[in-house]
């Protein structure tokens, strides 16, 4: 979102140029450090969930390639 807004707001035909006094107006407000922390925190915990299900998620787009390895064995 930052990137967004600084890319709005470059003028300048030879090289862009950032109005602060324009950004000061528009910018986001950040949560605080401890917030920030906890929020880490609390994302670092889902890594492991986001990966149990991937795998579960590759498991389910092998069973057509299975079901049609098991139809032509059996020919």
């Amino acid at each position: 979102m930052g990137e967004h807004c600084i890319n709005s707001l470059a003028r300048g035909a030879v090289r862009e140029r950032m109005l602060f006094t324009v950004w000061r107006k528009d910018r986001s407000l950040l949560p605080s450090y401890p917030e920030q922390l906890r929020a880490s925190k609390a994302l670092a915990t889902l890594k492991p969930v986001k990966s149990a299900i991937q795998k579960q998620l590759n498991e389910l787009n092998k069973i057509p390639e299975r079901l049609l390895a098991q139809a032509f064995e059996k020919i």
